[in-house]
């Protein structure tokens, strides 16, 4: 790529912010909109890099900035594809049925990047060795070695056939076949600026269809952060990124990092053998950490939270300490306050107090649902009162008693949230999640556990690097406050 430029920034030095700058620095040389590209691996950092660059250039997000996308979208468009050649969970239901390998991942989506095959199922497991063979360039032999996997190689190497012949047979493509159909024959777009973020995270097929794709531009700016790169079990390159500049530029003061948290991440990022040495200053504010033993001596009742812990099962029991104390949260799955039910309870309380005399009819079949009556026919434009439903004395009573539709142990933990004081109607303040779930984003305060799986803590006696990343991740989505969990098990790592 020519002329290229590297922008390396710590977290919350505003890598996008200065991005952003190099846009306007491009509009103000005269290059019109339409020749500036701006693309990313994640959906969410191109969007609000999109967003943000329309909001303050005054652009048309359509017209003006046809090349703000994913990676996986401009591959997508450029190659001419549509949604009917598209893998779809048919099809690779269909697939699953012929070859006797369970599938339950969904594949992603043009949009969403990545396919991800997050399941636990034989099927998930073939496909994501797969997977990490073409975003790797790798052969599937050494990949196979490389991730250790519990299958045969043969059974692998069946069912890597199987798809093969099953997509030839359909016209059929996936989401990482668009990768690798465009680094052989996509075609370059004719843009004068290319800009990369969050390159740290890109895989070797993905650098691939930048390098093609932006192989005419006049500059390249690559941003991102080495020492944030944690999605290598996925494919990224962090050694090619590595390779980039050896003059970068380096975004100096974190506006997110106090300086205790700050200080303390640094000691875990010098662990990393291989980086950008990256010197950048924390914000003025002290901030705090502090070691507990369990989880639940941690107060939670003020600010957003991160709850995070390095494995996804030992979220359970993160969870259960905060449903025990009546604490509104979220995780990957959703909100554990649901909105259907907020609206139930709201809707009975209203109309059984006389708040409101009546209610539409898609209130009237939801409510119904949640009073554990059979759905009702109702008519669109006709309104509806608690005196149409069959319920008694019923009628009488709080919707923790009468809505026997919503299971008694959410009705227990809504009781509990209020309680607390805790608003049903607010977002939560609290987010449980794995580390890598919150990457790129940031609270208040983050919790985290110092535990480890079997499996990381063999991964790790392997390669470190990966896991000190991934702890420096964690420790630095806090903006006050971060909260160390003593180890619960033999297995952990040291942030001593």
């Amino acid at each position: 790529m020519n002329n290229l430029h590297l922008v390396l920034g710590g977290p919350g030095c505003g890598k996008t912010t200065r991005l952003l700058e190099i846009v306007q620095e491009e509009l103000t040389r005269g290059v019109p909109s339409s020749a500036i590209a701006f693309v990313t691996f994640n959906k969410d950092a191109s969007d609000r890099g999109r967003v943000r660059a329309a909001e303050k250039f005054h652009l048309d997000l359509k017209q003006d900035l046809p090349w703000f996308r994913t990676i996986h979208s401009l591959a997508y468009g450029l190659l001419g594809t549509t949604r009917d050649e598209m893998m779809e969970p048919r099809d690779w239901q269909e697939f699953s049925a012929m070859v006797g390998e369970v599938i339950t991942g969904s594949g992603g989506s043009a949009e969403d990047g990545a396919p991800q095959w997050g399941g636990r199922e034989m099927g998930d497991t073939l496909l994501r060795i797969i997977d990490f063979s073409r975003t790797t360039l790798m052969p599937l032999e050494d990949c196979w070695h490389m991730l250790d996997e519990p299958v045969d190689w043969f059974r692998l190497k069946r069912f890597a056939l199987a798809l093969q012949v099953y997509k030839d047979d359909t016209g059929k493509i996936d989401f990482t076949d668009l990768l690798t159909r465009y680094a052989t024959d996509g075609p370059a777009i004719n843009v004068q600026v290319a800009i990369i973020d969050e390159a740290q995270d890109l895989t070797a097929a993905q650098w691939a269809v930048v390098r093609r794709c932006f192989a005419g531009a006049e500059r390249v700016y690559v941003a991102g952060d080495d020492d944030q790169a944690i999605y290598q079990w996925a494919g990224a390159d962090v050694p090619q990124f590595l390779t980039l500049s050896r003059t970068p530029e380096v975004l100096h003061i974190s506006h997110r990092l106090p300086e205790e948290i700050h200080a303390f991440s640094q000691r875990i990022a010098q662990r990393i053998s291989r980086r950008y040495i990256k010197e950048f200053r924390p914000s003025d504010r002290s901030g705090r950490v502090e070691w507990h033993q369990y989880v639940d001596g941690v107060d939670l009742s003020r600010g957003t939270w991160f709850l995070l812990a390095r494995n996804n099962y030992m979220l359970r029991h993160i969870e259960q300490v905060v449903r025990a104390q009546g604490m509104n949260y979220t995780t990957r799955s959703g909100p554990a306050v649901l909105p259907t039910d907020v609206r139930a309870m709201l809707t009975w309380e209203q109309l059984r107090s006389g708040k409101r005399p009546d209610m539409s009819a898609a209130e009237f079949r939801a409510l119904a649902k949640a009073l554990d009556l059979p759905k009702p026919q109702a008519k669109e434009l006709q309104r509806y009162t608690l005196a149409n439903y069959s319920i008694g004395v019923r009628v009488q009573h709080p919707w923790y008693e009468a809505l026997t539709g919503i299971p008694i142990d959410r009705r227990d933990f809504y009781l509990a949230c209020l309680r607390r004081g805790e608003k049903l109607t607010h977002p939560p303040r609290i987010r449980i999640d794995t580390i890598h779930g919150v990457k790129g984003n940031e609270a208040d305060h983050v919790l985290m556990m110092t535990d480890m799986s079997h499996r990381t803590a063999a991964s790790f006696r392997l390669n470190a690097d990966n896991e000190h990343r991934v702890f420096y991740v964690g420790a630095t989505r806090a903006l006050q406050s971060l909260h160390l969990i003593m180890p619960q098990s033999d297995l952990s790592y040291n942030l001593t």
